[in-house]
């Protein structure tokens, strides 16, 4: 279907550090394979008056270390340092409140060292099982239309007739965006103009499987 053969990703996740504070999120995205997807670590944006940040690692000899006192594993939230090494995951190697504040401590200014604050969870991310991402740039537009005759075929039909490629890959890199601030690494995609959908995704590093319309 594409370069990228989005239809083989079906395990991709990725990992999710959620804040305390409510719906503000961070995460690192991966790939089916465990690949970290993207570039280098990123600032901190807002949307919608919360916070996010988005990280994620390239492919590096080195290794890097994220270390979170609050990482979910066998079942229940506690320390433990990940490392990763030409974009995926080395290892998960439990630690301690004491040995990750000492890194903390110390890790200012290294580029090799994340340490996560702690009230920041890192946890999988979710999965959107029916997703139309592209029709995020419809919302809103139905209030006062909802309530005359068909919904999907007086209204929506009418919109989705005139949209092209380039708006679908558009709208849909939108509603990529939109997802990963919420904490959703992959989706099962299936809308008008598959390739551009597929473009979408790559343009952002998100994942998912990716069927076109057929109608």
């Amino acid at each position: 279907m594409n370069k990228l053969d989005l239809r083989d990703r079906t395990k991709a996740a990725c990992l999710l550090v959620l804040l305390s504070c409510p719906l503000s999120l961070s995460f690192v995205h991966l790939s089916s394979t465990g690949m970290l997807q993207g570039g280098s670590f990123k600032h901190t944006a807002r949307s919608r008056g919360r916070s996010a940040a988005v990280m994620s690692l390239t492919a590096q000899d080195h290794a890097t270390v994220i270390a979170s006192e609050q990482v979910y594993m066998d079942g229940s939230f506690q320390p433990a340092m990940l490392s990763v090494r030409n974009g995926h995951i080395e290892s998960i190697n439990k630690s301690s409140c004491a040995e990750i504040e000492g890194l903390r401590k110390s890790a200012p200014g290294h580029d090799s060292v994340v340490v996560l604050q702690p009230n920041h969870l890192l946890l999988p991310a979710m999965v959107n099982g029916h997703a139309h991402l592209a029709m995020g740039a419809f919302r809103g537009i139905t209030d006062a239309e909802s309530f005359k005759g068909n919904v999907v075929e007086d209204l929506f039909f009418k919109l989705e007739g005139s949209l092209t490629e380039e708006d679908v890959r558009a709208f849909a890199r939108m509603g990529c965006w939109e997802s990963m601030l919420a904490g959703v690494g992959a989706a099962w995609e299936h809308y008008y103009f598959g390739d551009a959908l597929a473009s979408a995704f790559a343009d952002t590093g998100f994942s998912g499987v990716i069927a076109p319309t057929i109608q």
